[in-house]
This record gives structure tokens, sequence and C-alpha cells, in this order.
């Protein structure tokens, strides 16, 4: 019973680390074409000639990836404990369970990945242009723009290789079951 509790444990977290991901995603797709549709334009902002709709967009987007970011780490801690404490040799059929215990260690390794080499220097130039843009420096709101620009590209690779990576746990998960505990021999006459 405990296997089963610890496997279901297991596919709920590597099923909410899939789901934050998609979500995030789903988000920005739905956020940024709907302030460009609105021609969103910002008071505060009037003077800088850019595009509005991107800096509302934005403050949407940054907070669902944040939120994401977030979940994404708990989730992959609870998945690698559950994954320490259950034997792939307690699980049926044997190769999806280490199929799964690869694909976890994968996607923690890009989301550590991630965030050293994509998230955090897109928080600095992201920082740098909201303070810019506060400032009315907008040259330097322009260059920390420009920056983030830059690292966008590697953001959604890197996410959408870590939702691919989550979807196949999840599917791997799915067809895995702990072996029930051997029946306890019978006493000899």
């Amino acid at each position: 019973m405990k296997l089963i509790r610890l496997h279901a444990i297991i596919t709920a977290a590597i099923a909410i680390w899939l789901s934050s991901v998609v979500a995030s995603g789903f988000a920005a797709a739905i956020a940024f074409p709907a302030m460009k549709k609105l021609n969103v334009r910002i008071p505060a902002y009037e003077a800088f000639d850019g595009e509005h709709w991107r800096i509302a967009g934005g403050k949407i987007g940054w907070a669902v990836f944040t939120a994401s970011d977030f979940v994404q780490p708990s989730m992959a801690l609870i998945a690698a404990i559950g994954l320490l404490l259950i034997r792939p040799r307690d699980c049926s059929p044997r190769w999806a369970a280490i199929v799964r215990l690869f694909l976890v260690a994968a996607g923690i390794t890009m989301f550590l990945g991630y965030v050293t080499m994509v998230r955090l220097p897109m928080e600095r130039a992201l920082d740098g242009f909201w303070t810019a843009l506060d400032a009315a420096n907008y040259d330097q709101a322009r260059k920390f723009q420009s920056d983030f620009d830059a690292l966008h590209p590697s953001s959604s690779r890197t996410l959408s290789a870590i939702a691919l990576t989550m979807l196949l746990a999840l599917f791997s998960s799915l067809i895995t079951a702990p072996k029930s505990p051997a029946a306890p021999a019978e006493p000899a006459r």
C-alpha cells in the first residue's frame, strides 16, 4: 500500500510540474496577442515610443512565469524524493520506472540550467528595463529590452524541452505500477 501511495504522489508531482510549464506558456500566448489587439497604451509611459502592449503583456507574463518557477522546483523535489524511495525493481515494468527516473533527472537538470543561464539574466534585464522605464531613461530601457529579447528564444526552447520531458515522464509513470508485495509463504506441514 505504501508503494501505491508513493507512486501516486510521484505521478501527481510530475503532472503538476508539466501543467505549470504548459499553463504559463498558454497564459503568455493569450496575454500578449490580447494586449496587442487592444493596442494598449500606458499613460505613465506615454513618452516611451516602444510597444506598450509588450509592457502590459510582460507584467502579466512575468508574474505567471514566476509562479511557475516556484511550482517547478517544488514538484521536482517531491518527485525526486519519491523516486529515491521507490526502487525500479519494485515496479512493473521495470524499464518504465527506469525511464521515468531518467526523465525526472533530465527535467531537474534542464530546470537548473534554465534558472542559472536564462531565467536569472532575463530577470536582471527585465528589472533593468522597468527601472529605466520608470526613470524615463528610454535609451537604457531599450537596451535592457534588447537584452531580454535576445534571451527569449532560449527560454522558450528550454521550457518546451522541460514540458516534453515531463510529458514523457508522465506517460512512463502512468504505465508503471508498483509490484504487489509477495504473499507470505504457507507454513509447511
